[in-house]
């Protein structure tokens, strides 16, 4: 036992209740974070997996009204149909950027 007593110094006490903390937040903080990174990387390798699986679907069908979302179809593939307005400026339109076109 005397060969440990250094052990209760006041640093190597304070060493070790830090030891113990970090421990603490290792299992409790950032391993339930890389458990949850895990999970949620294979839900969306899932869902690319059955889009790239699956035809196309049209838009109206997973987005019924304009303010809707369908979370779970997140990479599902869709088609969409309509006319090209020339005079608006859309989200979907080229921009002009000198001679090159971008989006």
């Amino acid at each position: 036992m005397r060969r440990l007593a250094f052990l209760l110094r006041p640093g190597w006490i304070a060493l070790i209740l830090v030891v113990i903390a970090f421990t603490y937040l290792c299992f409790m903080v950032l391993a339930p974070w890389q458990l949850g990174k895990n999970s949620r990387t294979s839900r969306q390798n899932q869902q690319i997996e059955y889009s790239l699986n699956t035809a196309p679907v049209p838009l109206k069908t997973l987005l019924p009204r304009q303010d809707s979302s369908a979370p779970d179809a997140q990479w599902r593939r869709v088609t969409a149909t309509g006319h090209y307005l020339p005079d608006v400026f859309g989200a979907g339109t080229a921009a002009s950027r000198g001679f090159r076109s971008g989006f």
